[in-house]
């Protein structure tokens, strides 16, 4: 793996419920400008926030969908707030070998669960290895099995896909491996819309 983070799932859930709620306090602190905005006869600055408000009321919703997922998975599926989850941001040969498990005709929502099979190191659906381990064709293809079969929240599959595009950025410090939990994400094209376009986006709780 490039790099490797760990999340604890009641950690992982503080975190977007945080950015739910910051998100609710601009959306109140904007829905207040446009107000004053009408009272005082609009204008071409109204239409630029009633614009933002519609995005981040957007990036809300999507942010929300996460947090029922990550609640099914430790409420619904008991897997307990205190389940520790390990991802890695793939190498150039991890990628290739996730390649060769996928199926020519897989559809784009299902190279992404290929994805985070592969990507995943630990996890109460995966192959559990070590973090040095060497990623296989059967780890891939045995974690694809746990996300694909009965009892993962979409939203939960979406939170995921969001971690681990967020590990292939590089950090200022050059360093991203760690055990804490950040929700930290990118824009512009993820890493599953690369496989779609090449052999074959999404939300984090902090911008």
């Amino acid at each position: 793996m490039l790099t490797t983070e760990s999340y604890r799932l009641d950690d992982a859930l503080d975190d977007i419920t945080a950015a739910i709620d910051a998100l609710d306090t601009r959306l109140a602190d904007l829905q207040s400008s446009i107000d004053d905005e009408d009272s005082e006869g609009g204008g071409e600055s109204g239409d630029e926030v009633r614009d933002l408000v519609e995005q981040l009321e957007a990036r809300r919703d999507r942010l929300t969908f996460q947090q029922h997922g990550l609640q099914w998975q430790r409420d619904e599926e008991d897997w307990g707030g205190d389940t520790e989850l390990v991802l890695g941001a793939l190498t150039a040969g991890e990628e290739a070998i996730k390649n060769r498990a996928v199926p020519e005709r897989a559809g784009r929502d299902e190279r992404v669960l290929w994805l985070l099979a592969a990507a995943t190191i630990k996890a109460p659906y995966a192959d559990n290895r070590a973090r040095d381990d060497r990623l296989t064709e059967s780890v891939v293809e045995a974690n694809f099995q746990g996300l694909a079969g009965t009892g993962i929240h979409p939203g939960f599959r979406q939170w995921l896909e969001a971690q681990v595009n967020s590990l292939g950025v590089p950090s200022e410090s050059g360093n991203r491996s760690g055990t804490s939990s950040p929700a930290t994400g990118s824009s512009g094209t993820s890493q599953s819309e690369r496989d779609s376009t090449t052999s074959s986006s999404s939300d984090s709780p902090t911008a």
